[in-house]
């Protein structure tokens, strides 16, 4: 038996047999000519955080990927080397029709039990885009790295480093009886329709909630409080609480030939001639004389005299009289 400072390999096979092994945790592929023209061996150097991307002696990388991830040596929110389940590996670029794409269960990371892939060919060319992605048993991504801009050219096999950091996830939850919107920055959620996304670790991330029409965003919850902008840097499940704002009912009524429109919208009488309006809301009413009638006269909620515009301000339900006076004609 291995132990636990002994490196994970992944070992990757086309159709011409080959094995190529190098410190860290490794994936190698081996080309042949493909029935699309050539491919060339890939050989990825896996490691999990920017120093050990450095021109480190081979066992100096080993020891401080083992620091980095083992239990007990880390953060106590760090996920662990021993949780990956599952490695993904993706190759696409110009000329490649799909993506390649190579996945494999991975039993005991910390075994350096090898881990094959059979039957990959990766076609050369330049502007190759390289992910990879390790998921927990529960299928969760918990490291990524990526190398885009990538030229494969003909000839030996092609040595690459990706880091790869780990990734944590914000989920958002949305309470209350009222309605609103989540983003975040930088972006990944948009609840409404996103309320989950994953950041990769030293990421800040901010969420700000706006409630819609009707609605007000009251307050966080779960692992934000408070009613300013939440912001995370590790894994977090965020409640959100939208309630209906508090709203004042208008009634309008008309005597004589006229009508009543508000700005905002929600009156147009006849025949719409009441509505909600938020608190604290300056609604503007206007009144058009129909009929041959004069502007209005005014008498409610603080209005007063013949003008053609009437404000309330909604502080409590009020009710408005528009007078329009027809003149005698003898």
């Amino acid at each position: 038996m291995r132990t636990m400072k002994q490196e994970l390999i992944v070992s990757a096979f086309t159709l011409v047999p080959c094995l190529l092994v190098a410190w860290g945790l490794i994936l190698a592929a081996c080309g042949s000519e493909g029935s699309n023209g050539q491919t060339v061996a890939v050989k990825l150097s896996l490691v999990f955080n920017s120093q050990q991307a450095q021109n480190q002696p081979k066992a100096s990388r080993i020891i401080a990927f083992l620091q980095c991830c083992i239990p007990g040596t880390a953060s106590a929110q760090a996920q662990s080397v021993t949780e990956i389940a599952t490695i993904q590996v993706q190759i696409a670029g110009p000329g490649i029709p799909a993506p390649i794409f190579l996945t494999q269960a991975v039993s005991n990371p910390s075994s350096g039990d090898e881990i094959h892939f059979n039957d990959i060919q990766v076609p050369i060319g330049s502007n190759r885009t390289i992910t990879v992605a390790a998921l927990n048993g529960g299928g969760l991504k918990i490291f990524d790295g990526l190398l885009s801009n990538v030229t494969l050219a003909p000839g030996p096999p092609i040595p690459l480093v990706i880091t790869l950091k780990r990734v944590f996830t914000v989920t958002v939850n949305k309470q209350g009886l009222g309605s609103g919107t989540v983003t975040s920055s930088p972006g990944g959620i948009d609840c409404g329709a996103t309320c989950s996304a994953q950041f990769e670790e030293e990421t800040s991330v901010a969420l700000n909630a706006v409630g819609e029409s009707g609605s007000a965003f009251v307050v966080w919850g779960g692992d934000c409080s408070g009613i300013g902008v939440c912001t995370v840097t590790d894994n977090a499940t965020v409640t959100v609480r939208f309630d209906p704002s508090a709203t004042n009912h208008l009634t309008v009524n008309i005597n004589g030939t006229g009508t009543v429109t508000s700005n905002p919208n929600g009156i147009f009488c006849p025949p719409a001639c009441e509505s909600n309006f938020t608190l604290g809301t300056a609604v503007v009413l206007t009144g058009t004389p129909t009929g041959g009638a004069t502007t209005p006269s005014w008498s409610g909620g603080g209005c007063g005299g013949v003008i053609s515009t009437c404000i309330i301000v909604m502080s409590n339900d009020q009710t408005i009289t528009a007078t329009f006076t027809t003149p005698s004609t003898r």
